[in-house]
C-alpha cells in the first residue's frame, strides 16, 4: 500500500512518530473524503474541497492539513506514484498569531496540590523543562545525568535541560516506587512506556487545561527571567527556528510599557 511506503520513507528520514501520525491521520481523512477515487486521483479542487469541509476547523489545523498533504504529494510525485504534483498550488489561509493560552502560575499550583508523583513529575515537566508530551511519555532513566535530563525531540534533535530540585526529587521517588524498565512513566505492560495520549489525559484532568499550556509557560518565563534572550528559550524548547520560539514568548501590560517608554520621543 502506498500509504505504508510512505510510513517507512518517514522513518528512514527520522521523522518523529508524532509527525508520522499526524501526516497519516490527516491523509487518511483525506482519503475517505475522496469515497471511491484514489489519492493518486486526487486533484488541487479535491484538496481545497476538504478543507473547506469542515468550518470548525481552525487556521492551525488547517496549515497542519495542508502541510500534510502538499509533503506527502511531493514524495508521490519524486516517486512516480503520480504523473504531477497537484498540491503544488495548494495553500491555507494565513494563520493570525493571536494570543495562546499559558498556563497561569495558580492553576499550575492547584494542579500540582491534587497531582499523583507521576502526575507531578509530567506538570514539571512541563511547565519548567518545557517538554512535549511526546517528550514527557518517552523520559527513561538513561535520559538522566544527575539534575540534566537529555532530551531526544522531534527530527531526533537532542538538547539538554536542567531539572529543579523539586522535580529532580520527585524523579528519584519514582525511581524508588512505580518505575519499571527505565520508563519514569511505564504503560501497562511496564516494558513500553506511557502513550503520549495517557499522558495528555493525565495532565489535562489535574490542570484542567490543554497540557501545551506548559510548554508556553516555560518559553515566557526562561525568556523573561533568562535575560530576555531568545536563542536560551529556543534552545531549551528544542525549536530549530527563533520565529516558532516567538510564539510561545508571551506579552503581558508591563512588556509593552517597557516598550512605550523605550520608543518615548522627546519633548
Amino acid at each position: 500500500m502506498m500509504l505504508d511506503q510512505y510510513t517507512k520513507s518517514m522513518r528512514r528520514r527520522r521523522r518523529s512518530e508524532a509527525t508520522i501520525r499526524t501526516r497519516l491521520f490527516y491523509l487518511k481523512k483525506f482519503d475517505a473524503f475522496l469515497g471511491p477515487r484514489e489519492l493518486v486521483q486526487a486533484t488541487t479542487d479535491d484538496m481545497y474541497d476538504y478543507l473547506d469541509s469542515n468550518p470548525k476547523w481552525s487556521p492551525a489545523t488547517k496549515q497542519s492539513i495542508v502541510s500534510s498533504i502538499r509533503v506527502f504529494y511531493a514524495w508521490a510525485f519524486k516517486r512516480g506514484y503520480v504523473q504531477s504534483d497537484e498540491s503544488e498550488e495548494f495553500w491555507a489561509a494565513k494563520v493570525h498569531q493571536g494570543t495562546q493560552r499559558m498556563a497561569s502560575e495558580e492553576a499550575i499550583r492547584k494542579a500540582l496540590g491534587r497531582s499523583t508523583d507521576a502526575e507531578r513529575a509530567m506538570i514539571l515537566l512541563g511547565a519548567e523543562c518545557g517538554l512535549r508530551v511526546s517528550e514527557i511519555a518517552s523520559l527513561n532513566v538513561h535520559n538522566r545525568h544527575e539534575d540534566f535530563l537529555t532530551i531526544v525531540g522531534k527530527g531526533n534533535k537532542q538538547r539538554t535541560v536542567h531539572m529543579s530540585h523539586e522535580l529532580a526529587t520527585v524523579l528519584t521517588m519514582i525511581e524508588n516506587t512505580t518505575m519499571r524498565f527505565g520508563n519514569y512513566f511505564p504503560g501497562q505492560s511496564g516494558k513500553k512506556p506511557m502513550h503520549p495520549t495517557s499522558i495528555w489525559r493525565h495532565i489535562t484532568k489535574v490542570l484542567e487545561s490543554n497540557p501545551h499550556s506548559l510548554r508556553h509557560r516555560a518559553g515566557t518565563v526562561a525568556y523573561r527571567k533568562g535575560g530576555r534572550d531568545i536563542r536560551l528559550a529556543q534552545t531549551m524548547l528544542g525549536h530549530a527556528s527563533p520565529v516558532t520560539t516567538a510564539v510561545y514568548v508571551h506579552m503581558e501590560d508591563d512588556d509593552l510599557r517597557r516598550a512605550s517608554r523605550a520608543t518615548r520621543v522627546a519633548a
